[in-house]
């Protein structure tokens, strides 16, 4: 797999596409680094590393991401689409990428992608850990489980905070999977907000006395991931509480907005084509469906009205022993010498 040529970053989220060119009979697989908003001025972003410390660059050649696009993951103008038209080769801290159309309400955090400019297909995201090694994860449909959890929060969480689930989970995430416990024996305690107001998720436990791997009570929770890719906890202040993630499921909806093919035209009159006749088929399909129904009917209908009518008139038969005498005066007699007929 090609990360796309550029610097590997630690503590760093790739996106994973399959792609082609309009000739290819095969595809590839490249990587693209998810970027986060640090700032935006006159339609130009300023990045930001995942963990949302610190500014970043990631060496791509300058304009090299020209006539890709851009995807905004989540804020305000999550599901937004834009054409970049620019982008710098930092590759320290002043990493930059411009976009064209409509300006894009952006806050420091916000995450997008750049979709690339040829036939792909997404496939996943991958993390790139602290120590520059994939994270290993099992995979099963939308269902992705974490070989070792994650930790969200330790020690003590005195009110309703923000944690930003940045290395913990992809953008993408839909549903978060963990668990919250404590190691010394203190009440298990763990409140969950989506908008920092109101408790979503409520854990409350007495702990056993015997610690299992190192962990003295712990209760399993599942919540939504909210746009923000944040949520707020609070442990009412408890001292050697933890909260991990074991693994997460990935929703239908958002990685729809990324399964965009960027076909040539040539392709798109191609599908067009395709889709009108298509439909022209089915109505054609329709209409003889129709008119079988139709003769089946007329068939029917004849059939009905011949039964009815056999007792409206008299057999051959009986037609025939009625009237052969009168056929038989008419048609055969003879005549006299004058020419009287002579019965």
């Amino acid at each position: 797999m090609q990360v796309t040529g550029l610097p590997e970053k630690a503590s760093q989220w790739y996106c994973i596409y399959a792609v082609a060119g309009v000739g290819d009979t095969t595809f590839g697989l490249k990587g693209m680094p998810v970027m986060r908003v640090s700032s935006q001025a006159t339609q130009v972003i300023t990045l930001r590393n995942n963990a949302n410390t610190a500014d970043i660059g990631y060496g791509f050649t300058a304009d090299e991401l020209v006539d890709g696009k851009i995807l905004v993951l989540t804020g305000a103008s999550r599901g937004q689409v834009r054409a970049i038209t620019a982008n710098n080769n930092d590759d320290d801290t002043g990493g930059t990428v411009t976009y064209g159309g409509s300006a894009l309400t952006l806050a420091q955090g916000d995450w997008f992608v750049v979709l690339p400019n040829t036939n792909f297909r997404y496939l996943g995201m991958i993390l790139n850990n602290a120590s520059s090694n994939l994270a290993p994860f099992y995979q099963e449909g939308n269902l992705c489980c974490y070989l070792t959890p994650r930790d969200l929060a330790q020690g003590a969480i005195n009110g309703v905070t923000a944690y930003d689930l940045a290395l913990t989970a992809p953008p993408t995430a839909r549903r978060l999977l963990g668990y919250a416990g404590t190691t010394d024996g203190s009440d298990l305690k763990l409140a969950v907000s989506y908008d920092g107001s109101n408790p979503a998720l409520l854990l409350h436990a007495t702990p056993p006395d015997i610690a299992l791997h190192g962990v003295r009570g712990a209760v399993a929770f599942a919540c939504l991931a909210p746009p923000s890719h944040s949520l707020y906890l609070d442990n009412n202040n408890t001292e050697i509480p933890i909260t991990r993630l074991c693994g997460l499921q990935v929703g239908k909806s958002r990685l729809a907005n990324m399964n965009i093919p960027l076909l040539p035209l040539s392709l798109s009159l191609v599908f067009a084509v395709g889709l009108v006749a298509g439909v022209y088929a089915v109505l054609l399909w329709s209409k003889l469906s129709r008119l079988e129904g139709k003769m089946d009917s007329l068939r029917i209908n004849c059939e009905d009205h011949h039964k009815e009518n056999e007792n409206r008139f008299i057999a051959k038969v009986e037609h025939e022993l009625e009237h052969q005498g009168l056929w038989e005066a008419i048609h055969h007699h003879e005549h006299d010498f004058r020419g009287r007929v002579r019965r």
